[in-house]
């Protein structure tokens, strides 16, 4: 069963890259008009804790939306909580900045955070059970 769910985890892994991919490819195209406006409205609406590096993020990052869609990963918001300190209402503000600032591309937006979501979901399975499997714990 868990070498089932490794493979799984593994296409869906190569499947969801993959729309991942061209749906991003898709809205930096898109938006790539407003980029500049996006980006200062994105970082200017940050918690005050991270706008800085929120900034920087996005400047070196190859994929200013993934960049900016740091709030919204679900490994991301733990941090942001616990080890940034930052309260979930500031969190949730920048949420719903977000939401206004992509305003009819945000459902877009979701659908590729959700993706990178499942991405690194699958990913943490395969390491955590190949990593098993090689210290010969199943």
């Amino acid at each position: 069963m868990i070498k089932f769910i490794t493979i799984a985890s593994a296409l869906f892994m190569v499947l969801f890259g993959f729309i991942w991919l061209i749906l991003n490819f898709y809205l930096t195209i898109k938006l790539r008009k407003k980029k500049k406006h996006y980006i200062r409205d994105i970082v200017s609406s940050a918690p005050e804790k991270y706008r800085k590096t929120a900034k920087m993020l996005i400047d070196t990052n190859m994929s200013w939306l993934f960049a900016s869609s740091a709030g919204h990963i679900w490994y991301s918001y733990v941090a942001f909580r616990f080890i940034w300190k930052i309260p979930k209402s500031e969190i949730n503000q920048w949420h719903r900045e977000i939401k206004r600032i992509f305003s009819s591309d945000y459902r877009l937006y979701q659908i590729l955070n959700f993706l990178i979501n499942i991405w690194f979901s699958c990913l943490i399975w395969v390491f955590i059970f190949v990593g098993m499997k090689e210290l010969e714990l199943y």
